[in-house]
């Protein structure tokens, strides 16, 4: 987050090939893309990296360091819903499955289309 903080400070955030490359960086939220996220919680930094209004507040390094220990505190958190094929959602009883990465929900994917990071939509 602070590296966001930065960038904001030095006004890239507002540059129009950033935008358009937020904008190419939509494929990740495709499910082939998303399940091989470690940290699925950067698409909700990129849907708030597309507000003007969060670009120019994260600039502040006070809102960098409360987002940046919130996600901390979420990471640290159990998932809420078992994995599919592990024993918990099977029924059975038994030990908790070490899980090796947080679910990503459904309403973070979705189809997006083909933009150029330089260009924009095509």
């Amino acid at each position: 987050m602070q590296y966001l903080t930065y960038l904001a400070q030095t006004g890239f955030l507002e540059d129009e090939k950033f935008l358009n490359y937020l904008e190419y960086l939509e494929y990740w939220r495709r499910p082939e893309y998303a399940k091989q996220l470690v940290y699925p919680n950067c698409l909700h930094v990129l849907t708030m990296l597309k507000s003007p209004q969060f670009r120019k507040d994260i600039a502040k390094a006070e809102l960098s360091s409360v987002l940046y220990n919130d996600m901390v505190e979420r990471w640290k958190e159990p998932l809420r819903e078992p994995l599919k094929g592990t024993k918990e959602d099977s029924g059975a009883g038994g030990q908790e499955q070490p899980q090796s990465s947080p679910q990503i929900k459904s309403e973070d994917t979705h189809e997006v289309p083909q933009v150029s990071p330089v260009h924009g939509l095509k």
